[in-house]
């Protein structure tokens, strides 16, 4: 895939998408405000169907899961079909999405269902406060009235895999489009106690080879020079 100063075609076509078809901020927020994972979500949220998304009506007769399903997979194919331009790789993509896409598929089927909506959006996975990964998003919600919520949505990654979001985290970042949550990190596993012993012999080498410079320096005086195996159990001396 050719790219526009190192950055992929697919990706930029998308970026633009996603600035276009999404809402911006509202400017002036006040310093110190909370970021968006940590503010209340609405009861009920929804949002305004707007004019920006990718839109797919439905005939207000005759309509089946499978020709809803047929008519939405040809949009997500639209959407994907940017960064996978090899049908044989995006075909696998475009099958995982529609899996995901199941629940929102058989609802769309029903009469109260108007349209569904696709936004290119934004997803932060940050893993408390040691690091955090940003990443763009395919947004899929059913137009009820005139409005999406957000019991009626769903958030894939461009994998084609579904988002897991709590029902409050896709309930803050509706209205623009831009989702936050929060992954724990993997508890470390505890150290062995042979793991815990040859840190220790570690230790006690670094401060011989302190005490060795020292030496050589000069500055040596009432300096000791330890035992690296000294308390180690059962390490075996080499």
């Amino acid at each position: 895939m050719s790219g526009i100063g190192g950055i992929p075609v697919g990706i930029t076509a998308l970026a633009t998408a996603a600035r276009s078809q999404a809402p911006t901020a509202k400017a002036g927020r006040a310093a110190g405000a909370e970021p968006a994972a940590a503010q209340a979500a609405p009861d009920g949220a929804t949002r305004p169907a707007g004019t920006g998304a990718i839109q797919l009506d439905l005939p207000k007769e005759g309509r089946t899961a499978e020709s809803v399903g047929a008519a939405l997979r040809s949009r997500i194919e639209g959407v994907l079909g940017v960064l996978y331009k090899d049908p044989d790789a995006l075909r696998p993509v475009v099958d995982r999405a529609m899996e995901a896409l199941g629940e929102n598929v058989r609802k769309a089927a029903e009469a109260g269902v108007d349209s569904v909506q696709l936004r290119i959006g934004s997803l932060r996975t940050e893993f408390g406060a040691a690091a955090a990964f940003d990443q763009m998003v395919v947004e899929v919600g059913l137009v009820r009235g005139g409005r999406v919520s957000a019991e009626d949505t769903s958030v894939l990654g461009f994998d084609g895999g579904r988002i897991e979001l709590a029902a409050e985290d896709t309930a803050r970042g509706l209205a623009a489009g831009r989702y936050a949550r929060t992954s724990p990190l993997p508890a470390a596993p505890a150290e062995s106690d042979e793991v815990k012993t040859l840190r220790a012999v570690l230790d006690r080498l670094r401060a011989g080879q302190e005490a060795v410079a020292a030496s050589w320096r000069g500055d040596d005086a009432g300096r000791a020079f330890p035992d690296p195996f000294a308390g180690a159990g059962t390490v075996r001396r080499y």
